[in-house]
């Protein structure tokens, strides 16, 4: 039978053709064997293309075919099912077929299903499409994507998405709320709280949330003490949306991240939490003798200490990348012997817990039929969690499924990195250096165009040419090899010395302070990136360099605005003075206006125009001076004179 073939991250997929006559009684032939055995609920997702792309065909003939999709599938679902309720997905603005998306999805009656709705700066799929040309639609909130099982979101930002949706008077066909991702067995608190959201956001109110949520996870009697924790949280991992590293080792983004000009900045953020990620860990372990017996509490502690010695094995290997740069041999076998010593405590930490030892989900596995016809699961579940795809398909999204099982980080994790530190070895015994080419372009954000070269950093995926050589293939090798499932002597005894072992032989650097506050090259070209161009030059988003203590942004900017609190600092000529950074999605294109002399000195303001939500707008950007404070505001076109 004939196929259509799908490409999607470099991979290539044979789709059945529902133009096909057979293809539509297989189809209609499935919905009714479904009924038979299971009975239906009548509703049925059918997808439309999605942000993929079809790999041959003149533009009439893919839209006829993205068209066909919709229709000829939701015939044969209703041949067997009349009372079929059709679901289909948000055409994708970065699809080749993305208007032909658009014009079948309008044509049908289907519930047009999407879930970003927690991203801070994402534009939503209901604005680019006039809210869904009068259909019904449900929105929601993706608790994880398969690279971000370290705990991580913005919690503040989901809460206030929703009840901002609940207030527009255009979403009078917003018909339900989804939660979900392509991974659930992490982020316990992130799930019970979209899960709350989705009842009814109005009544969400947060921080009664993370009290109900202590008391429900540890008890009353340590609830009182343990909000302190949950607080904690809540202020660092929980406190940020990015679409990085989202605060986990760079190990796990050994060959390169897909959002490279942003992971220095991520990096770093997520070491400016060790001070509160220690307390938290402290604070749990005086709770030791009352909740030992907790598989919830145990299961928190270890989550909570894999990412404290993660952002410390980011830390590590920085000195020791530094060292290199610097030709000191010294500081770097010091600094390598102290990455060496994170991560093999990384594994050892968690395969104290059953949920991050690959051979407890392999076992599971094995009660089960095969997932893959041919193939154990055990051999899928390596696959999964290191290739992403298939052994020969593995390029393209490598690690994309990568987690901290204990096999994992000791058998095919270690031994990548073990490599690059070697290599360095081995370049400082020759007296040579790296060109810090890294080979790949700087992008801002998710959705904003490259510019530039990227800037080597110590804080940045080690992907540079001269180290990463061989990476791929020793991945793939140990990949075909087989699978370490079990290979590991697992930890076993009691969770109290282990956690006091962590405290004792990991503290926090002396020097975190100087660390925060060095200037990072990547960063230097963020800062540059967002404030330069020449009047008509047009930019994806706007972020504030630095940050400024004056912000004015009209509330119906919400959605693609976002403003973020760094706290006050005491003056003391000025008393206490409020930092804020504000970044603009990447989702809006900013057109760079000629500048304007500040109200408040001679220096100059940055002036963009951009539109949203079919208004025009205005964005000044002062970068202060040393006599006045840096400010943002937007106003209305109208308004701005």
């Amino acid at each position: 039978m004939p196929t259509v073939p799908y490409e999607w991250c470099g991979l290539t997929f044979q789709w059945l053709d529902p133009r096909i006559p057979e293809v539509q009684e297989f189809i209609t032939a499935c919905v009714t064997t479904q009924m038979e055995v299971l009975g239906s609920d009548h509703y049925y997702y059918i997808g439309i293309g999605g942000e993929g792309h079809f790999g041959s065909g003149s533009t009439e003939e893919l839209n006829e075919l993205t068209e066909a999709l919709l229709f000829k599938t939701i015939d044969a679902v209703k041949k067997a099912d009349p009372k079929a309720i059709i679901l289909t997905g948000q055409p994708f603005p970065y699809a080749a077929t993305y208007q032909a998306q658009k014009e079948a999805i309008k044509k049908s009656d289907a519930i047009v299903v999407t879930c970003f709705l927690a991203i801070p700066q994402r534009l939503p799929d209901f604005k680019l499409n006039d809210y869904y040309w009068g259909l019904r639609w449900i929105n929601g909130m993706v608790v994880q994507c398969s690279k971000h099982t370290n705990p991580w979101g913005d919690m503040k930002v989901a809460v206030d998405n929703a009840k901002v949706l609940c207030k527009d008077p255009k979403a009078h066909n917003w018909w339900g709320f989804t939660v979900g991702g392509e991974s659930s067995h992490r982020e316990h608190i992130k799930q019970e709280l979209l899960t709350e959201i989705a009842w009814n956001p109005m009544t969400v109110d947060l921080d009664d949330f993370m009290r109900r949520w202590t008391i429900g996870r540890y008890g009353p009697k340590a609830a009182e003490r343990l909000q302190h924790v949950t607080k904690a949280a809540m202020d660092t991992l929980y406190s940020c949306y990015n679409m990085d590293m989202t605060n986990r080792p760079l190990y796990r983004d050994w060959a390169g991240g897909y959002l490279p000009g942003l992971t220095p900045t991520s990096v770093k953020r997520t070491l400016g939490y060790l001070p509160k990620l220690r307390f938290i860990l402290k604070t749990m372990l005086k709770e030791h003798d009352l909740l030992k017996t907790n598989p919830l509490y145990r299961f928190d502690v270890v989550d909570y200490g894999r990412v404290y010695l993660g952002a410390l094995f980011n830390d590590r290997l920085a000195r020791a990348r530094k060292a290199f740069r610097t030709g000191d041999k010294n500081a770097f076998e010091r600094y390598a012997a102290q990455v060496e010593e994170v991560m093999h405590f990384i594994a050892k930490l968690t395969s104290s817990h059953d949920q991050f030892r690959m051979k407890v989900h392999d076992d599971r596995a094995a009660r089960f039929p095969a997932i893959l016809p041919g193939h154990a699961n055990n051999e899928s579940n390596w696959i999964t969690f290191t290739a992403t795809q298939s052994p020969t398909a593995w390029r393209a999204i490598l690690d994309y499924t990568a987690e901290d099982y204990a096999e994992l980080v000791e058998h095919y994790f270690w031994p990548r990195v073990e490599r690059y530190l070697n290599k360095m070895r081995e370049m400082l015994e020759q007296g040579k250096d790296i060109s810090g080419n890294m080979d790949r372009d700087f992008v801002i954000s998710d959705w904003a165009s490259p510019k530039g070269s990227l800037p080597w950093s110590p804080y940045d995926i080690p992907c540079e040419p001269e180290l990463s050589i061989e990476d791929l293939e020793l991945a793939h090798s140990i990949i075909t090899s087989g699978s370490k499932s079990g290979q590991y002597n697992f930890y076993e005894g009691p969770l109290m010395p282990l956690i006091e072992e962590l405290l004792v032989r990991f503290p926090i650097p002396g020097d975190l302070n100087e660390i925060l506050t060095e200037e990072d090259p990547t960063q230097k070209a963020y800062q540059v990136q967002s404030v330069s161009g020449e009047p008509g030059e047009v930019n994806q988003g706007f972020h504030t360099p630095e940050v400024v203590e004056l912000v004015d942004v009209p509330e119906e900017l919400g959605y693609v605005v976002e403003i973020e609190d760094f706290g006050s600092v005491y003056n003391v000529a000025r008393g206490e003075v409020i930092r804020y950074k504000v970044h603009v999605s990447d989702w809006l294109n900013l057109t760079r206006l000629p500048d304007r002399k500040s109200e408040r000195g001679d220096h100059s303001v940055v002036v963009y125009e951009f539109e949203y939500d079919g208004r025009n707008w205005v964005l000044r950007y002062d970068p202060g001076s040393d006599q006045t404070f840096a400010a943002l505001r937007i106003d209305e076109f109208h308004d701005w004179a």
